[in-house]
């Protein structure tokens, strides 16, 4: 065989190594490819159901406990929570809960399930530290100098601010770290505030201060969200001090 021969049948050999390499890979690569795909599917659906499977248990959650109490509101208003001591409980949404109190706040009146939404998002408070409405500041105040050292007032936004550090005092210390804090306090001098009712789901008016003239507030968080109605203690059962105490010790736990 000649020297060009065996140069020729080598390259020939290479060629036909490299030609059956080149589908083996591809066949493999698109395999590979296909079964990823596949499994991207499947993991898309396992996920899905999932997702289905959980809002289907806590819908049925919901019925189950709706029917158990009596409770006759829309089920969307609804979450199950579940106790300490590992009983399920039927209660209404917090964010829902919060949002009805503040629209009630700000309106003045009871408002409409229609209209909640609009009236929390025209009027929400930006910031984070201790908001008090308007026409309740002048006595807050009053209610913080019983018990504080240090002089307060509120900004443009109606925040409470530190006006001058005057050998703060253990309430001085809370009430700076509250204001400086990712917290949101929201407050309102007031005896009553509107909630939505656990049984019935509607929107009712709730008089905490006339069912007990002692007790110094009411309070609805949402996440870092709080909003806080003082009494008006218009039966004089409570001191101020005491009152606000209360209302900043409350500050210092949640």
């Amino acid at each position: 065989m000649t020297k060009r021969v065996k140069t020729i049948s080598i390259i020939v050999v290479v060629l036909i190594i490299l030609s059956v390499s080149f589908v083996v890979i591809r066949k493999k690569f698109f395999q590979t490819d296909a079964e990823n795909n596949e499994n991207n599917i499947e993991n898309s659906y396992t996920t899905i159901d999932k997702e289905n499977e959980i809002a289907y248990n806590e819908s049925t959650g919901v019925n189950e406990l709706k029917e158990a109490t009596g409770a006759t509101g829309d089920s969307n208003i609804y979450q199950v929570e579940e106790e300490y001591d590992g009983r399920k409980a039927l209660v209404i949404k917090p964010s829902l809960q919060y949002q009805v109190v503040f629209a009630g706040m700000i309106k003045e009146d009871k408002p409409e399930l229609s209209e909640i939404e609009e009236i929390y998002n025209t009027n929400i408070v930006q910031s984070q530290g201790i908001f008090v409405k308007k026409d309740s500041q002048s006595k807050f105040l009053e209610m913080l100098e019983t018990c504080s050292n240090s002089s307060y007032y509120f900004d443009d936004q109606d925040m409470l601010q530190i006006r001058e550090e005057i050998q703060p005092n253990e309430n001085d210390e809370i009430l700076k770290n509250v204001i400086n804090s990712e917290k949101q306090y929201v407050i309102d001098i007031d005896g009553t505030c509107y909630i939505i009712d656990q049984m019935t789901g509607e929107v009712v008016n709730y008089d905490y201060e006339i069912m007990n003239p002692y007790q110094p507030y009411q309070y609805y968080q949402n996440e870092n969200k709080i909003i806080m109605m003082i009494t008006e203690n218009i039966e004089g059962k409570l001191q101020d001090e005491e009152i606000i105490k209360s209302v900043i010790n409350l500050m210092a736990q949640i």
